[in-house]
């Protein structure tokens, strides 16, 4: 017993060390139950400044919010972990339970590896069987839409039916790419949704206000290339890195991180 907990010990100071000579330069006391200055657990401190062996031991050891959606997201999302480092720790968490195929904020594992243009960690993720989208009853997915466009500021009304148009002309293409997630998108797509391809559908989305949460914007951009949209068709005389590249009424920021998702995709202006 006491070997094991001099082990613990030894992994928890040298996390904290790691964290400490780090750009955040974070606090936190060796003990498994500590919380660090800026509001870290060990769980994550071992995600960000450790090694898959020391993920795996400080959830041995009692760690709290191993298992939080937060913490999975940033595990996949992050791009300055080495890929097998990354592939290694999701496999740890998957090893104690983790679910890859659950939703998190609209998305499984793979849908956000996807979102974070990490093409090894994708490959990895489909050759171990991972599903990109969360899968919900088509029934339940339209019931959702029409309540959301019901509730929006617009008042849209539209029959829970994969064809039905609704009162203000939009298809449930149109109504999940403004409404839905891009789990919502994807599943009306593939139950026969009309106009999903429509250039009106796939300019709004880069074009559209803040109000459009930049992930989500990205997440259902790439529902539409993976469904067999060209990025780099002309629309309107643009391809959508040149819309993004110029929508003056979306925050610079998020015009910027934008641009920066579609250049690392090789998307041409």
């Amino acid at each position: 017993m006491g070997c094991g907990a001099s082990a613990e010990t030894a992994i928890l100071k040298k996390l904290a060390k790691s964290a400490k000579e780090g750009q955040m330069n974070i606090t936190i006391e060796p003990d498994i139950k500590a919380v660090s200055d800026q509001g870290q657990t060990f769980a994550e401190l071992a995600v960000f400044y450790g090694s898959s062996e020391d993920l795996k031991a400080v959830i041995a050891a009692g760690v709290e919010n191993w298992d939080s959606p937060k913490l999975i997201m940033d595990l996949v999302r992050q791009d300055r972990l080495e890929s097998e480092d990354q592939k290694a720790k999701i496999q740890v968490l998957i090893d104690k339970g983790v679910d890859p195929n659950r939703s998190y904020e609209g998305k499984t594992l793979l849908g956000w590896a996807k979102t974070g243009a990490r093409p090894e960690l994708v490959e990895w993720m489909e050759k171990l069987g991972f599903s990109v989208w969360v899968a919900r009853p088509i029934d339940d997915v339209l019931r959702d839409l029409a309540k959301s466009a019901k509730e929006c500021m617009s008042n849209i009304t539209i029959e829970p039916d994969i064809k039905a148009v609704s009162d203000q002309g939009q298809t449930f293409a149109e109504v999940a790419a403004s409404f839905g997630s891009p789990a919502d998108l994807h599943a009306v797509i593939a139950a026969g949704a009309e106009k999903w391809d429509s250039p009106t559908l796939i300019l709004d989305l880069v074009r559209a206000a803040d109000a459009l949460e930049n992930e989500s914007r990205k997440g259902k951009i790439q529902v539409l290339i993976d469904a067999g949209v060209d990025p780099n068709s002309s629309y309107e005389g643009k391809t959508l890195l040149g819309w993004a590249k110029g929508v003056q009424w979306l925050d610079p920021s998020a015009r910027s991180d934008l641009v920066e998702w579609m250049e690392k995709r090789g998307f041409k202006e």
